[in-house]
């Protein structure tokens, strides 16, 4: 199911906002913005750098792909057990297919998925949940979890350390928080890629770009 965070819209009665799948997010939430051809999220607009359009949703994917592959074809390194896991959180979930996933291995945890977008898939495992909702405002969810997952938001989270304390406070005693991400930077072993060529140049300004955006 999906649910519009409580600080989406103020004026919606919590209840209300717990409805059904087409109701339960506040229609601002599906306003997306379109800027040169790309799709945008509405909810806290311009705090994340990518769009949400069906492009940048198979780019996510495949990003998923390929960190499902680099560390031995797991979903995760953390030393959880499904006896003792039984909330897990899965920060800026995307098109929630490690959720989905990790609902499908873990089928009696409870599988929450948070992210700006609701572009999420409408048909789900019956223990996932996802909300769209800003993982850098306050936590008021007093629920604790078994595990956080936190991937690709690199260029994502203005305060890391207030992250990573409301993590803290929010894991349950022996729980587990995983962060996996990639470099920023691009290298090249064979100097294939010098710094005054095309790709390096955009990823300086891609750089700088976001220390512009503070993230």
């Amino acid at each position: 199911s999906f649910d519009a965070g409580i600080r989406a819209d103020k004026d919606v009665d919590t209840d209300e906002a717990r409805s059904s799948y087409t109701r339960s997010i506040t229609w601002s939430v599906f306003d997306y913005p379109v800027e040169y051809g790309r799709r945008y999220h509405a909810y806290r607009q311009g705090t994340y750098a990518f769009p949400n359009d069906e492009p940048e949703l198979n780019r996510l994917d495949l990003a998923h792909i390929l960190m499902f592959k680099s560390i031995g074809y797991r979903l995760y390194l953390a030393p959880i057990r499904p006896e003792t896991t039984q909330r897990i959180l899965d920060i800026g979930t995307g098109t929630g297919i490690w959720a989905i996933q990790m609902a499908d291995k873990f089928p009696h945890a409870e599988v929450i998925g948070t992210d700006l977008s609701a572009v999420q898939p409408e048909w789900l495992p019956s223990n996932v949940k996802f909300i769209v909702d800003d993982v850098e405002s306050a936590w008021i969810d007093p629920k604790k979890y078994d595990y956080i997952f936190v991937r690709y938001m690199l260029v994502s989270i203005a305060d890391w350390p207030r992250l990573i304390s409301n993590i803290y406070d929010h894991l349950t005693p022996g729980g587990y928080a995983e962060f996996q991400d990639m470099d920023g930077l691009y290298y090249a072993d064979d100097a294939t890629y010098p710094p005054s060529s095309s790709l390096c140049l955009w990823n300086s300004r891609f750089v700088d770009a976001c220390e512009a955006m503070g993230r």
